[in-house]
């Protein structure tokens, strides 16, 4: 390989591995990906609500999660953990504040 050929093959390795390096995918929101956390769609319901220890989710990370992101809701309110930690290896542990609308949902990413 020559000076220019070996040269361009760094160059192109260099651009890759900075891609992959400063750009984090979470995914198509199916599966894992290389996030390390899931996808999980939380029903904001008056049943799922109610009490004052708040709901569990099941998440299926694996493994007691370490913190979540919340990615979108279909109504105003608010999310929070109802407690430390935020779950165990099978639930995350939730409450609601605000109004609670028919067929709401939130989708978090759990990690």
């Amino acid at each position: 390989m020559s000076g220019d050929a070996a040269m361009n093959v760094l160059n192109k390795f260099m651009r890759e591995t900075s891609k992959a390096l400063n750009s984090v995918e979470f995914g198509d929101g199916l599966s894992a990906e290389n996030m390390g956390g899931v996808f999980l769609t939380v029903p904001v319901s008056a049943d799922a609500m109610t009490g004052t220890a708040g709901f569990g989710c099941q998440h299926k990370l694996g493994k007691a999660p370490s913190g979540y992101l919340i990615v979108s809701k279909t109504q105003s309110g608010s999310m929070y953990t109802s407690g430390s930690p935020i779950g165990d290896e099978t639930n995350i542990y939730l409450k609601w504040e605000g109004a609670i609308e028919d067929g709401a949902s939130a989708t978090l990413f759990v990690f």
